[in-house]
């Protein structure tokens, strides 16, 4: 589906990749969580369309290459709990 964070670097920075990829990655995850944290919503219906597949018997599962703190919920979110709808979670390695 995509490139690897790591692939990105080196096709960003070329020959300074390993140089710059531990300064880069900490730039980027500074800054991708604090956005997450202040932009990060529900768009209308998931939350309802969520309960009613789960109601109808559908098994769900989120498919993400995200890390288990990319997929932390920011605080204003965690009151809809959509989370306790997952059937399948936890199996970041």
């Amino acid at each position: 589906i995509g490139a690897t964070f790591t692939e990105d670097v080196k096709y960003f920075f070329g020959e300074r990749a390993e140089e710059l990829i531990d300064d880069f990655s900490a730039l980027i995850e500074q800054l991708w969580f604090a956005e997450v944290e202040e932009k990060a919503q529900l768009f209308p219906g998931v939350l309802q369309m969520l309960h009613s597949l789960k109601e109808n018997g559908h098994q769900l599962a989120i498919c993400s290459n995200a890390t288990k703190e990319e997929m932390a919920l920011p605080e204003e979110l965690r009151a809809e709990n959509p989370s306790q709808l997952i059937n399948y979670k936890n199996v970041w390695k």
